[in-house]
C-alpha cells in the first residue's frame, strides 16, 4: 500500500472514530442531562452557588452536593449542640467545628445506645441523637451519587473532546494525502 493510500485511509478512519465519539460523547452527556433533570431537583436557595438553578448538568450537580453536606452537617451541629447537657452527661463533648458525618457519628451512636441500655437516658432523649447517623449516610449517598454524574459528565466531555481531535487529524490526513498526490502527479507530467 503506498503511502498516500496509507495516509488516505488512516485519515478517514480517523475522521469517522471522531464523529462516532462526538455522538457517543453526546449521547452520554445528553442521557446524563435527561437522567438528572428528571429528577426534577433544584439547587437550594443557601447554596453557595448555581442557588435556583435545575440539577442537570456537572456545575450544579456539584452545587447540589455541596449544599448537601453543608446541611447534613449544620443539622447535626445544630441537634448535638441542643443535647449538649444530655450528651456531656454520658461523657460525650460536641464540637460545633468537627465534622459529622457517618463515620464520626458512629461513636456518638456507640455511647448513646449503651447509655439508653443502661437505663441513663431514655429512648426518647436518645431518638434524635441516634437519626443523625441515618441521616449523615443519606447525605452521602446522595453526594455519591451526584459525583458519579459529574465523573459521567466528565467522560462524555473528554469523548467528545477525543473525537474532535480525532476528526482534526483525520481530516489533516486526508488533505495531505491530497497534496501528497497531486505533488506525485505534477512529477509524473514534469518526468514525461
Amino acid at each position: 500500500m503506498s503511502t498516500n493510500k496509507t495516509m488516505r485511509v488512516s485519515g478517514l478512519i480517523g475522521l469517522i472514530a471522531g464523529l462516532l465519539m462526538i455522538v457517543v460523547g453526546g449521547t452520554v452527556w445528553g442521557f446524563a442531562a435527561n437522567q438528572l433533570g428528571a429528577q426534577q431537583i433544584t439547587v437550594p436557595d443557601d447554596a453557595s452557588f448555581l442557588a435556583g438553578s435545575s440539577v442537570n448538568n456537572p456545575f450544579s450537580a456539584l452545587a447540589q452536593a455541596e449544599i448537601i453536606g453543608h446541611h447534613q452537617q449544620t443539622g447535626a451541629v445544630a441537634t448535638l449542640q441542643e443535647n449538649s447537657d444530655l450528651l456531656a452527661s454520658i461523657g460525650i463533648t460536641v464540637d460545633p467545628s468537627a465534622t459529622y458525618n457517618f463515620a464520626t457519628l458512629g461513636p456518638v451512636n456507640t455511647a448513646v445506645n449503651a447509655a439508653v441500655s443502661d437505663g441513663t437516658i431514655t429512648a426518647e432523649q436518645a431518638a434524635p441523637i441516634l437519626a443523625l447517623r441515618n441521616t449523615a449516610n443519606q447525605a452521602s449517598g446522595l453526594q455519591a451519587a451526584l459525583f458519579t454524574s459529574v465523573i459521567a459528565f466528565g467522560v462524555a466531555a473528554l469523548i467528545i473532546g477525543l473525537g474532535v481531535l480525532s476528526g482534526v487529524n483525520g481530516y489533516a490526513l486526508t488533505r495531505a494525502a491530497a497534496g501528497t498526490k497531486v505533488r506525485e502527479t505534477e512529477r509524473e507530467l514534469v518526468n514525461a
